[in-house]
């Protein structure tokens, strides 16, 4: 709690000593509020439920829960961008309702609400900016266990190197089943480059190294898989290594082809990890703001020592996932300043491990969204 308290009085310090007087030495900040209520459709839902049976007995029956999302947000932000001085001052409050499963997803009914607070300096015009970032976001559910705060911290040199600092904190200390579900510090630090080659052709390349720490309220279950003590706080280092190449084709069409890695190193082998993926996205706009947008992925992962034996006594395989996914998504503008949007996003799972308790994690994920949105 004392943890949580810092961030939110750091946030308040940064607020009303560096954005306000921002506010002051620039004049006539633009003021814009946008509404858009949207529903999805979901038929493999997560929510912090581990997928792995070793740790959590109840993914072996109820791996996927079917069901529908109806959100309600609105954004009222006021920014303003001078040559030397930029702020963004910006509260997206939002609404969340569940149905499906016979009233199970009620639990996950709840509000969100992120009040975030930038200030970007620019000691000369042709250099990058200076930017200090801070955000609060409070998140509530019908289930409590589910509540908690996120402030986070971010400092920038343009695009091309920060530092970020995140804090999550629930609200109690009732055991949880998973690490998405207990309290955790992050600290990240990125670094970036970019290459230009005329006015239509740009790579981009980034390296994030992260560490997270995580509490300790964890059941006992999860402590007898992963062969540590109760006292044991797990703490994960990553890396992250990405490159992307965008190439203008035209005055509305342009395409992007990527690839990215990650490796997550535990101080309990049971998390360690690598992830790879490669990717080629799509994207044509119209002059009346409407686009369309299309994104194939590939993507691959690997355990470090997490084995299976597909006989009793056989050969041990290291457990490998792989998944493809595809996702189409669009606006349309109808008017003015109100649009339409819809989105249709498929993943396909699939696992090498041949128990038949882990069979649900081959599984086809398909997640439909319509909405509009008005702003003003």
């Amino acid at each position: 709690m004392r943890d949580l308290l810092a961030c939110v009085a750091a946030l308040a310090w940064w607020v009303t000593t560096l954005a306000a007087p921002a506010l002051l030495w620039a004049q006539g900040p633009e003021l814009t509020a946008s509404f858009t209520p949207q529903i999805e459709f979901n038929n493999h839902i997560e929510f912090g439920i581990s997928v792995d049976p070793s740790t959590v007995s109840a993914s072996r029956t109820s791996p996927q829960l079917r069901g529908s999302r109806s959100t309600l947000e609105a954004l009222v932000e006021a920014t303003h961008d001078s040559p030397r001085v930029a702020y963004r001052l910006a509260l997206a409050p939002s609404v969340e309702n569940y149905s499906g499963e016979g009233g199970f997803l009620d639990q996950f009914d709840g509000t969100r609400l992120p009040l975030a607070a930038s200030l970007t300096y620019r000691p000369w015009q042709a250099g990058p900016g200076l930017r200090l970032r801070a955000q609060a976001t409070r998140l509530t559910r019908e289930a409590a266990i589910y509540d908690n705060w996120e402030p986070t911290a971010e400092i920038s040199v343009g695009e091309f190197a920060s530092y970020e600092f995140r804090r999550r904190v629930f609200d109690d200390s009732d055991r949880r089943e998973d690490y998405l579900l207990i309290s955790s510090t992050r600290h990240q630090g990125r670094v970036a480059g970019r290459i230009l080659h005329g006015a239509k052709t740009r790579v981009d390349t980034s390296y994030r190294l992260q560490n997270e720490r995580y509490g300790t309220n964890l059941s006992a279950l999860l402590y007898i898989a992963t062969q540590v003590p109760a006292t044991f706080r797990r703490e994960d280092t990553r890396h992250f290594v990405d490159a992307t190449a965008l190439r203008v084709l035209g005055s509305a069409f342009l395409v992007e082809v990527g690839v990215s890695g990650m490796w997550n190193r535990s101080n309990t082998d049971f998390y360690d990890f690598r992830t790879n993926e490669a990717s080629v996205t799509a994207f044509w706009s119209a002059a009346d703001g409407s686009w369309l947008r299309v994104v194939a992925r590939r993507s691959w992962l690997r355990y470090g020592t997490r084995d299976f034996q597909e006989t009793f006594g056989g050969p041990a395989s290291v457990r490998r996932d792989s998944a493809w996914q595809g996702v189409l998504t669009g606006e349309w503008r109808v008017a003015g300043d109100v649009a339409v949007t819809a989105s249709a996003d498929i993943l396909r799972n699939r696992t090498n491990d041949s128990r038949e308790e882990i069979d649900f994690l081959n599984y086809t994920q398909a997640i439909y969204r319509i909405g509009v949105s008005a702003a003003y």
